[in-house]
């Protein structure tokens, strides 16, 4: 059902929805994707769509010049390696960088890692909220612990929108000066987006 030529026979493997983004989710993400053109973009919970992700750094500097990381927080160390090897596979690890954070006892990312990618000259354009899995609201740290990292203007996506807990986040976030809450496509599980301010 995926209508992206790129994407159809990466993912003809992988199960869309459930625990994974749905297909018009996916479909929305690579429009914005080629609009936006980010060049350094960060995920939250690697899966199906950090090889969506990773494919479109890998086209994306034909068309852009410059380069391009994916760099994806993931809790489970059995779930990075699985997603490195599928990387492999479709030749897509030179842009991708999977950093195991395993979550604290208040369910948070460990996110020491990051500081070792990322720099003063390279700041996060695009963030994909789609973990940790935990308990109802483990979420809402993601983006702010993150804040730090952003550009100015950075966009940002929060799949499951639809969920209490969610809903929740959202409304908390927008109490927070840094970050600004657009809404929600009402599209496979809810994706909400906004800005760093």
């Amino acid at each position: 059902s995926l209508n992206i030529p790129e994407l159809r026979s990466l993912l003809a493997n992988e199960t869309l929805g459930g625990w994974s983004l749905d297909a018009e989710t996916i479909s929305l993400l690579w429009d914005s994707l080629w609009r936006d053109k980010p060049r350094v973009i960060l995920e939250c919970g690697a899966g199906a769509s950090t090889l969506v992700l990773a494919t479109y750094v890998a086209l994306a500097p034909k068309e852009q010049g410059g380069s391009h990381l994916v760099i994806s927080l993931e809790q489970d160390q059995m779930v990075k390696e699985q997603v490195e090897e599928k990387l492999k596979k479709n030749s897509l690890s030179n842009w991708v960088q999977i950093i195991y954070a395993p979550l604290d006892d208040r369910a948070m990312y460990n996110i020491d890692g990051l500081s070792k990618v990322l720099s003063s000259q390279l700041r996060i354009d695009w963030i994909l909220i789609d973990g940790p899995s935990g308990p109802p609201g483990c979420r809402f740290n993601t983006l702010p612990s993150l804040l730090k990292f952003c550009r100015a203007g950075a966009t940002w996506f929060l799949d499951d929108a639809f969920r209490d807990a969610e809903q929740g986040i959202l409304q908390q976030w927008e109490n927070l000066p840094s970050i600004t809450v657009e809404g929600i496509y009402p599209i496979g599980k809810g994706l909400a987006k906004g800005h760093v301010s």
